[in-house]
């Protein structure tokens, strides 16, 4: 089994095309179809099935490209690490939850760094259990999450089961954040029963959603937030519940944020896993996470106040 194998096995895996993949890769269809075929009886499994319209990996070829996925990124990394030495290459891959403040952190980070140093950040914004699964198949160094108490337990169990450690950060009130012209922004303070005739945007991938459906009959999902900052700017009768949104992006969509009497509360915590050892540019990420505030129109982060034994899981 080469690395070369591996790659043909995740390029497969991301079109679902042996010829849209022989495409991408300059090879011919038969010559991938052979290799595919070769990798497959040398582990002694079947890791795609033929289809009218493409292949889909089997149950025990998903785990198997999960695994590849892993060990592609290290080597990938490796290669960047050791060929960029002398200049001491500055090298991360972040998984977070969506946050405009992470980004301008992340900026911040970029910025600190001196322009004659070989640079590869990878930021992926996705969900809070799916930063979890990139920490832990090595798809990310760190991660940033955000959950609601009543899941928390959800977080937590996946996290031992992966030797993930998840450092709390502190707790915060959710927010909802509106167009500017909407009739919820003349009011001092929203409740959840002021919200009722109103279109409630969310991110359509979350896997638990912090207010119940059921109380919601207008809903609009979307998975970018240029389109749901574009949806919000231009519907005024929209709302997004928020934990942050940057002063930069209230200003540029003509938006802003209300606070809502019952809001949910959320924790948010720092991803990493406990058997790997923290680089530099780990450790320099993690404190510019704890240290990040969010701005005066949110209510005060309340930092835990724990034993030591009991900040990481």
């Amino acid at each position: 089994m080469t690395l070369q194998q591996l790659r043909y096995i995740v390029e497969v895996y991301k079109t679902g095309s042996i010829t849209k993949s022989a495409t991408n890769l300059f090879m011919s269809q038969p010559n991938l179809s052979n290799a595919l075929k070769e990798l497959e009886t040398e582990i002694g499994m079947t890791i795609f099935v033929r289809t009218a319209s493409g292949v889909v990996p089997t149950q025990e070829g998903e785990k198997f490209i999960l695994y590849a996925q892993s060990i592609l990124s290290q080597a990938d990394r490796m290669e960047f690490i050791f060929k960029n030495q002398k200049n001491n290459a500055v090298t991360i891959k972040i998984a977070c939850v969506r946050s405009s403040y992470i980004a301008k952190t992340l900026s911040d980070f970029y910025n600190s760094i001196a322009k004659d140093v070989a640079v590869n950040i990878q930021l992926m914004e996705t969900t809070s259990m799916k930063v979890l699964e990139a920490v832990a198949n090595s798809n990310a160094d760190i991660g940033r999450i955000s959950y609601s108490d009543k899941n928390g337990y959800i977080y937590n169990n996946f996290a031992r089961k992966n030797r993930l450690v998840m450092e709390y950060l502190w707790k915060v009130k959710s927010n909802i954040l509106v167009s500017k012209n909407s009739p919820l922004a003349k009011e001092e303070e929203l409740t959840v029963d002021m919200l009722k005739g109103y279109t409630r945007i969310y991110y359509n991938d979350i896997e638990f959603d912090i207010m119940a459906y059921d109380e919601i009959p207008r809903i609009i999902g979307v998975n970018e937030r240029a389109t749901m900052m574009d949806f919000i700017k231009n519907s005024t009768d929209c709302y997004l519940w928020t934990i942050s949104t940057h002063p930069d992006i209230l200003e540029t969509h003509n938006l802003v944020v209300k606070q809502c009497k019952d809001a949910p509360t959320m924790t948010e915590s720092v991803v990493y896993h406990k058997d790997k050892v923290k680089t530099k540019e780990m450790q320099d990420m993690i404190e510019k996470f704890k240290k990040m505030r969010y701005a005066e129109n949110f209510h005060k982060q309340e930092a835990f106040e724990q034993e030591n034994e009991d900040k990481y899981l």
